[in-house]
């Protein structure tokens, strides 16, 4: 192996550093069983034959018996050594797969194929662990090889050194073989990982395949995919047919050899009957001991190969929680909000928001508006902590918010985003996430507020499961949990993009309503495409190129004649009328 591939395997190895003494003890006793099986059976084949060649079969059955009890004591040695390999084997597999949840759960970089992660956390975890499968069975055949080795230098060194030759041509054999099904591997790998993407298309786009009629299009294009990965199995299988088929041949060959060899060695030196009859046996772990490195060597690129992609997700950089910074601290509970001269751009040439100057104080309610494109979900994002501003500050009561923790950063804003996400739990639980101490009054409370209390009685209630594959939840069922996982946190900063797009007018108004009717009012940040919704708010901030261009209230905007009059006349909002009934937020 090279040295990046001896990287990739003792890094496999490191995860089993806490069970190193289990470990230890389970490779030993599943080892055992190679030295044992050449042992027992060479020394008792040698007596039975003995008690035959010398008319002393009545020897037979203590012999018999000795060798059933010695088997039965060695089996059970090896079986415990397994069930050892096992439990190891298990509990690296569960810190694994954590490791990738965790990656994935706060890794900076935006997940782009969720397949790619799934093929990972199943199929290449399964390959990684092979490679301790591989190790014990190396280790295995290495005990029995020493075994063979021992047992046929007491016979004749000669017939030793022979055995040994001959494993050494097999071994470079094998080796060959192995050099080829390196890069297969890796192709087999990176191929099934794009069936599995083709295959999450078309599970998770079905309605729009049918909607469009392309589903010979995705069919067709799944087939390419399957048919690449099926010819890449073809040519591994290729090799594999002639490396497994070269060793069965090489088997006979061996045998055969060696007994010609014993009977030369009957003829010149004195060899009895019964040590001619064992030398394959013996001879058998020398050579396969030295060809499960060529084997070993090749079985494990499967292994390594999945490793690889394994440490990919793992090696993923992780967010900085910033543990080690202060909290931040708002006073008498009220929260001010600045962002001064915020500049950020996803690549250089390409800046996304250019100087932007914002002041909330708590209870204000701001619409943000803009054309999709000019930078309202990344101002959210920067706030949130998701990425981080190139230039200028962020203040929450004076407090840089990038100089305090992040997790009590968040904890200072309540999220609805504009993709939906409910986990696959019960409505209660989807709810309680957004406070974990909320008391069930708060959670039926922030319900109620979020417009849920016919769709809780049509379901049977908050224990029903409402998880994230249950089809039958419409757009706006799923906005109203996500807007009342937003409520129970009462947070101080309301952050809410386009969280009311799946909504009827009415629904929007109601929701609308509680949030201006808060006791204790947040600072609410708006995003939204439908401008009646955002009507009657303190403040409105129009962004076009990463600026904010306009800022006012409605009447403000409209009488400038603008870009947001100019978006408000090419809606003609027919809710108008129903937003004007809502309360004044000026009051």
């Amino acid at each position: 192996m090279k040295d990046n591939q001896l990287k990739l395997y003792f890094r496999f190895l490191s995860f089993f550093k806490p069970f190193l003494p289990q470990l230890i003890v389970g490779l030993i006793f599943y080892a055992s069983e190679g030295i044992t099986y050449t042992y027992m059976l060479s020394v008792f084949q040698i007596q039975i034959i003995d008690s035959i060649t010398t008319g002393t079969a009545g020897n037979l059955l203590p012999i018999i018996l000795r060798l059933l009890i010695s088997a039965s004591v060695f089996l059970t040695i090896s079986c415990t050594g397994l069930y050892i390999l096992f439990y190891c084997i298990s509990k690296v597999d569960c810190y694994i797969k954590g490791e990738i949840l965790h990656s994935i759960s706060s890794q900076k970089k935006p997940i782009e194929h969720s397949a790619d992660y799934i093929t990972k956390f199943t199929n290449d975890t399964s390959l990684m662990l092979s490679l301790m499968w591989n190790t014990s069975s190396l280790l295995r055949m290495l005990v029995g090889g020493f075994g063979g080795v021992l047992l046929l230098s007491m016979i004749d060194w000669r017939l030793m050194v022979i055995a040994i030759i001959i494993g050494i041509i097999s071994l470079l054999a094998q080796t060959v073989c192995a050099k080829y099904l390196k890069p297969i591997a890796k192709h087999i790998q990176a191929d099934a990982n794009n069936v599995h993407r083709r295959f999450m298309d078309i599970i998770d786009g079905a309605v729009v395949i049918r909607m469009f009629n392309i589903g010979d299009l995705k069919m067709k294009q799944f087939t390419d995919e399957a048919n690449t990965l099926y010819n890449s199995w073809i040519i591994s299988n290729k090799i594999n047919t002639f490396r497994l088929g070269f060793a069965s041949i090489e088997k006979w060959v061996e045998s055969v050899g060696m007994i010609g060899i014993g009977f030369l060695f009957m003829t010149k030196w004195e060899l009895s009957i019964s040590e001619l009859i064992i030398i394959p046996m013996l001879t058998q772990p020398i050579i396969t001991c030295l060809t499960s490195f060529g084997n070993f060597v090749a079985n494990i690129q499967p292994g390594l190969a999945g490793a690889r992609r394994v440490y990919e997700a793992i090696d993923q950089p992780s967010e900085n929680l910033k543990e080690d910074y202060p909290n931040l601290e708002l006073y008498d509970e009220k929260a001010v909000l600045k962002i001064e001269n915020v500049h950020y751009s996803y690549e250089k040439e390409y800046p996304i928001l250019n100087g932007i100057n914002l002041e909330a104080n708590s209870g204000e309610f701001i619409g943000i508006v803009g054309a999709s494109g000019s930078g309202k979900t990344t101002l959210l994002k920067l706030l949130l902590g998701i990425i981080s501003p190139d230039e200028g500050h962020i203040t929450i009561c004076n407090q840089d918010i990038e100089n305090v923790s992040l997790n009590s950063r968040r904890a200072q804003f309540a999220y609805v985003s504009q993709e939906t996400l409910l986990f696959d739990d019960t409505l209660q639980q989807n709810i309680f996430v957004g406070k974990m101490d909320s008391l069930d009054s708060e959670i039926n409370q922030a319900a109620y507020d979020a417009g849920l209390n016919s769709f809780i009685e049509n379901i049977g209630g908050l224990n029903q499961p409402v998880g994230e594959n249950r089809s039958k939840l419409s757009g706006g069922q799923r906005q109203r949990i996500a807007i009342a996982r937003a409520l129970v946190r009462k947070a101080p900063i309301l952050l809410l993009d386009e969280a009311t797009s799946a909504l009827d007018a009415e629904t929007e108004f109601q929701i609308l309503d509680t949030f201006i009717n808060m006791p204790k009012r947040p600072i609410i940040l708006f995003i939204t495409h439908r401008l009646s919704a955002i009507k009657n708010a303190d403040k409105i901030c129009v962004l076009d190129n990463g600026c904010i261009k306009e800022t006012g209230t409605h009447s403000d905007l409209i009488k400038q004649g603008g870009i947001y009059a100019r978006l408000w006349s090419a809606q003609k909002p027919t809710d108008s009328l129903k937003m004007s009934k809502l309360v004044n937020l000026q009051g």
